[in-house]
């Protein structure tokens, strides 16, 4: 089976399906670090390279000519804000997209949220949308 095939039918069958509603995903570094590593231990499996070989993930991207699926994510959520912003505000996704808690978080580390991930990234201030609020939410 040629490659381009073979790349056709990762792209189809499994990225479709890793890629599934990760729109609203909330990434952190840890997860982005994993799917990365899944995708590249995929891209060898189908150049039949072995780590031993000591081919660098780097060529094995320039081998293939995909993009990283971390990366294609990002795009993937920067639409799916883009989207969300230009909504009308009767809208039910842009109200929970607006929403902010009125009770106390418990005790900790906060857990990272969606809008935390999309600020890391620029996605909600690249469209135009308001910076933080006073406590860490959007203030669209």
């Amino acid at each position: 089976m040629s490659l381009s095939l073979k790349l056709r039918l990762l792209d189809a069958c499994v990225m479709s399906v890793m890629t599934c509603s990760a729109e609203s995903w909330t990434l952190t570094t840890e997860i982005e670090k994993k799917i990365d590593a899944c995708e590249n231990r995929w891209l060898r499996l189908l150049l039949r390279i072995n780590y031993k070989d000591r081919i660098t993930n780097r060529e094995i991207r320039e081998r293939t000519k995909m993009i990283q699926l971390s990366n294609r994510i990002s795009r993937m959520q920067m639409k799916w804000t883009g989207h969300i912003l230009r909504m009308s505000d009767i809208k039910t996704v842009k109200q929970v997209f607006r929403w902010e808690a009125s009770s106390r978080r418990s005790r900790g580390r906060p857990m990272k949220r969606w809008m935390d991930c999309a600020h890391r990234r620029n996605l909600v201030l690249a469209f135009g949308g308001g910076g933080y609020g006073e406590r860490g939410g959007a203030s669209l």
